[in-house]
């Protein structure tokens, strides 16, 4: 119920309903709540389901990432600036997400702007020339049915 409301817009109402329930909230109740607040721009309902959020996991890093960039999509770089902060008193990593792809039975892991891979050169050029080639063409993706 929650995320149908939330992704219909209706954040303030989803915490109404969240607040009034019998059945105790949990993290992925709030995460939902977090993300949808992040979409919708709402700044004031993020800091409580981040603070409810935080209570329950606080060691989990994408809680405060994600606060942090709703601050920042908001231009609130001081608060930017003192959820880093708290994170670094509280010791917690932010962890790298890696992309998988399996090529030949091998598979290959990484990372944004990795160049661990024997072939990242070779990778990133080709990668640069369909980003050329798009600016050239354009990015409708009818184009590319």
């Amino acid at each position: 119920m929650v995320d149908l409301l939330c992704k219909s817009g209706r954040l303030w109402e989803a915490y109404r309903f969240v607040c009034d329930t019998e059945v105790e909230p949990n993290a992925v109740i709030w995460s939902t709540l977090l993300s949808a607040c992040r979409v919708h721009a709402d700044v004031e309902l993020a800091k409580l389901a981040a603070s409810k959020l935080l209570v329950l996991e606080p060691d989990n890093s994408s809680i405060y990432v994600l606060l942090s960039n709703i601050y920042a999509d908001a231009g609130l770089w001081g608060d930017v600036r003192e959820i880093r902060d708290l994170m670094r008193s509280k010791n917690v990593q932010k962890l790298f997400a890696y992309s998988w792809i399996e090529l030949d039975g091998e598979v290959h892991r990484f990372l944004v702007q990795d160049t661990y891979h024997p072939k990242s050169a070779e990778i990133y050029s080709v990668v640069d020339g369909m980003g050329l080639h798009l600016d050239e063409v354009g990015s409708d993706p009818d184009l590319f049915v």
